[in-house]
């Protein structure tokens, strides 16, 4: 098979997405858990670092570079083998990437603003724990079906 720029998207969308749901599911899976089992002010703590270093090059790459390939292909999918399952695989990639904007982004922000220590800090960690948590599987499942569904399309 001849490369094609739509092979190279498809392809690039199926690895960033596959990267970031390994990502978010270990953050679902035990990332967090450990987090929460630590001294409240710890965890915020370790999580405001965490939050910190996360905008970087390779994590943008993924995360909003495959969010942007993904929407790219549900846009141009009509000429697609399995135009449903791309374009069902491109909406999963871009929705990871909105998730994170509109629902990560604004909690991670707030959780950077409190003191740790304070009895306020370690209020905020407690609930930010279990909503971050809840929507990161979100975001987790996102991301592994929109592999699922691109792989199905490059197999039609």
């Amino acid at each position: 098979m001849e490369p094609t720029f739509h092979s190279a998207l498809i392809l690039y969308t199926i690895l960033a997405a596959g990267i970031n749901s390994g990502a978010f599911f270990a953050f679902s899976n035990f990332v967090m858990k450990a987090l929460v089992r630590l001294d409240p002010a710890d965890g915020a703590r370790a999580m405001q670092e965490i939050n910190r270093s996360a905008p970087n090059i390779a994590f943008m790459a993924t995360l909003m570079g495959g969010g942007l390939t993904g929407l790219v292909l549900a846009i141009a999918a009509g000429g697609a083998a399995a135009p449903e399952w791309q374009v069902a695989g491109g909406l999963l990639s871009a929705a990871a990437a909105l998730i994170t904007m509109v629902f990560h982004v604004p909690r991670n922000n707030a959780l950077d603003r409190v003191d740790a220590d304070s009895g306020d800090g370690q209020a905020a960690w407690a609930q930010y724990a279990v909503s971050w948590t809840r929507g990161n599987h979100v975001r987790a499942a996102a991301s592994a079906l929109s592999v699922f569904c691109l792989v199905l399309a490059t197999a039609a």
